[in-house]
Parts: C-alpha cells; structure tokens; sequence
C-alpha cells in the first residue's frame, strides 16, 4: 500500500463526495433553465401586450373622441343626400357644409342609431354646427325633407308636366321646355324622334327646389322605357305602341272598355278599305294638334288639314303620342280585345256605359239611343262626342 492510497479517504466517502457533486451540477443546471424560462415568459408577455395595445389601438378603443360640434352659430343650409350614400359619404357631405365637425362623428352617430340605415336621399333643411347625432335625427325626421311632391297623371301633355314641374321647382317654365329638347341628356330612345311626348311616365315624383328639370324628366323616361322592357315589347315598336296607348288613354273614361277601345284603333289603322279607310278619326287627336282645352272640336278644327294631328284628315296614327301613358292603357295596346268594331259611342253619361259597332249603321242606332238619352237628361250631353 502506498502513502496516497493511505492518505485517500474510504471509497464510499469518495463515492458520497461525487454524488453530492452531481447533485449540485443538476441544481446549478435547474437554476439556469428557471431563470432563462423566466425571461422567456417575460419576453413572450410583453410581445403579448405590445401586440394588444396595437390591436385595441388599430380597433379605436383608445382613440379620442371624434371633433363634434357642441355649441356654435347656426345658419339654414339645404343638403342633398344621393340615391346610394353611405354613413361615411353622409358625413363627407355634412362635413362639407359645416353641419357636422367631422366624418367620424357622423359615422358614430349614424351607427349608434338603429334607423340611421332608412334615411332616404333627397333634400333636407338641416343647420350648421349640429351635432353628429343631432343631424342623424334630423336626417330621419320628415319634417326637414325639403323635397316636394310632383305628379304626373295619365293623359297630361308634355306642356302640362313642364307648367307643372316648373311651378314645383320653383324654375323658369323655359327652363324646363329647354331641358325637353334635349333628347341625348334625357335618355330619349331614338325611336322617340327627339320628342318627350308620352314618354314622361305618370306616377308620384320627388322634385327638390331648384332642382335641374333634366334629372325629373330622365327618371320620367327611364320609368316608361323599364315598362315597355318589362311588357317585352321591341324597341322598334316603342313609339308606335305608346302613341296607340296615349289615344286610347284619352277616349277612355271606364276602365273595361280600355283593351275595346284599342281593338278600335287597330282595327281602323289596319283595314284601310274598311268604312273608315285607314282614318282613325279620333277627336283627342285633333284637339292636341290644335292646342285646345276643349271636350269636341269645332268644324273649324276638324276642317284644319295643316294640323298633323287631324286623323279625320291625316289616315294612320298621328306623328307621336299625345299624352302619358297609364299601365291600363299600355296592357290595352299590348292586348286588345278580339273584336271586329269600328265604332264606339257612350250611351249612358251616367253609368258610362259605351256601345261598339263594326258597321256605321249599328253606329247610328247606338247614337240615337245616345240622343235619347240626352233628351231625357237635359244638360247632361254638353260636349259630348261620338267615335
């Protein structure tokens, strides 16, 4: 045995020392790793939070309130919301204006309130400096609409709409018989030959102050020509189909009788060597040509071959149509009744009641039977007429 194996400590001491040893190398080991792992989930959270705050900045949860007006002069401003407009193009109208302080607010507002969605474009009295919500309700409120109410009834004339869109308006009458000229502008179809007659569709209309004619009288137009698409007529035959419409529109007083009377003038325009040879004969007619207001022409009128208009002169149709045109009058164009009459005539002021005939001799019975009637009814048959 050697003095270091004597020196040594016992084997087993050794063995506990090198245990002890590895021990304190896995502790020294543990302890790193829980430090590291610490700034891991350091690191990691604080990535974590800085995304958050971007994430509830990019959301506007820790913006500051959008400008909006509190108090300030107020002065009446007329605003027009387009057919279409978002919140957001609201408020880039407004905010054009000085009724609101910015787009922002108004789009607050506009979604904060449940009805926002259904306000309707159009004119609106509103004020400057409003408040973003309080122009919201007042967008909603139909007392700050400053559009009006325009309508056009089946059978008016061009000139009838024009008096009645100017005066509307509140525009010059020239102003409104300028824009009718203007076919290109309005939309007018070709085969319309560059005149709006019987093209202004009846119907209720919303017309602002000082509104431009042109647009009134394009959504006229777009109107009618969307109801002879509809009814799947060709275009070639547009104009033909509503001139047949605005006659029959203006003999018709009962609406059974609509589909008869059309029956009537296609069979006149169509059978030139029937009694009436191809001539409609048509009063209406000829008291649009002439200008007049009157129920029958006068023998002066009905004499007048230079009026286009005188069917009692001129055989055909007449050069355009001669008022607008009711969906009843279109459907009668488009679907007459079967029927060989030539001739019509009421019998019955009263009640309306019309008599047709194909021959000119059962046309003089139902007149007498009309003479009669107004015999027994003095007063009741002034300006009554006979087709």
């Amino acid at each position: 045995m050697t003095d270091d194996s004597m020196n040594r400590p016992p084997r087993h001491e050794r063995q506990s020392r090198s245990a002890q040893r590895a021990q304190r190398k896995k502790a020294a080991k543990k302890r790193r790793s829980g430090i590291l792992a610490f700034f891991v989930v350091i690191l990691v959270l604080a990535g974590a939070g800085f995304a958050g705050k971007i994430a509830y900045d990019a959301l506007g949860f820790n913006k500051p309130p959008a400008p909006d007006f509190t108090q300030g002069p107020q002065t009446e401003v007329k605003i027009h919301i387009p057919e279409g407009a978002s919140g957001t193009a609201m408020g880039e109208i407004l905010v054009e204006e000085n009724v609101v302080a910015s787009v922002q607010a108004f789009y607050d507002a506009f979604n904060a309130n449940a009805a926002a969605p259904s306000i309707q474009a159009g004119t609106y009295l509103l004020k400057t400096n409003m408040s973003a919500a309080d122009a919201v309700a007042a967008l909603l409120d139909p007392g700050s609409r400053a559009d009006l109410d325009m309508t056009v009834i089946p059978g008016a004339t061009k000139n009838d709409v024009a008096k009645r869109l100017a005066a509307v308006a509140g525009i010059d009458l020239n102003t409104v018989l300028e824009a009718m000229n203007n076919a290109q502008a309005l939309g007018l179809p070709a085969v319309a030959g560059g005149n709006v007659e019987g093209w202004l569709a009846p119907g209720s209309y919303i017309v602002a102050p000082d509104a431009d004619p042109a647009l009134a009288l394009k959504k006229m137009i777009e109107k009618t020509i969307a109801g002879l698409k509809a009814q799947k007529v060709p275009e070639a035959d547009w104009q033909k189909v509503l001139t047949i419409a605005s006659v029959v529109e203006m003999e018709v007083n009962v609406d059974k009788y609509y589909p008869m009377v059309a029956r009537v003038v296609y069979n006149r325009i169509e059978n030139p060597n029937a009694e009436t040879q191809g001539y409609l004969n048509m009063d209406s007619t000829v008291l649009y040509g002439a200008g007049s207001t009157r129920t029958i022409p006068t023998n002066k009128e009905l004499a007048d071959e230079s009026n286009p208009y005188n069917t009692y002169k001129h055989k055909g149709l007449p050069p355009s149509p001669i008022g607008a045109v009711g969906e009843k009058a279109l459907h009668a164009a488009l679907n007459p009744e079967p029927g060989d009459w030539l001739y019509f005539t009421a019998v019955n002021l009263e009640t309306g009641e019309t008599k047709f005939a194909a021959t000119k001799a059962e046309q003089d019975q139902n007149v007498t039977e009309l003479s009669a009637y107004c015999s027994a009814n003095p007063g009741a048959c002034s300006g009554e007429k006979t087709s």
